[in-house]
């Protein structure tokens, strides 16, 4: 059975000490990264918030209200615009 190497005390504070620096280097940046992502999040819960979704339901209702009645209009405009473009070729 292989002897597995010894590692005395001495070492391995050396070892943790050498890893202290990027460790701490690591926890930082993870940190800025955690307040990045909390306001994201902040933002996103803002734009979600239920009076910002009944505008936005307000809006596309209106909107859907505007073409519906102007849908007619619309339509007779184009065949209009249809009609007079192919006369126009004729001549």
């Amino acid at each position: 059975m292989p002897a597995e190497t010894y590692v005395d005390f001495n070492a391995l504070t050396r070892q943790i000490n050498d890893l202290a620096p990027e460790a701490r280097n690591l926890l930082h940046t993870l940190n800025d990264r955690a307040t990045e992502l909390k306001v994201t999040i902040d933002r996103v819960n803002d734009l979600l918030s239920a009076q910002n979704r009944a505008s936005l339901a307000a809006t596309l209702a209106s909107t859907r209200a505007m073409i519906d009645e102007d849908r007619p209009k619309i339509k007779s405009t184009l065949t209009h615009i249809d009609t007079v473009s192919a006369n126009s070729s004729r001549c």
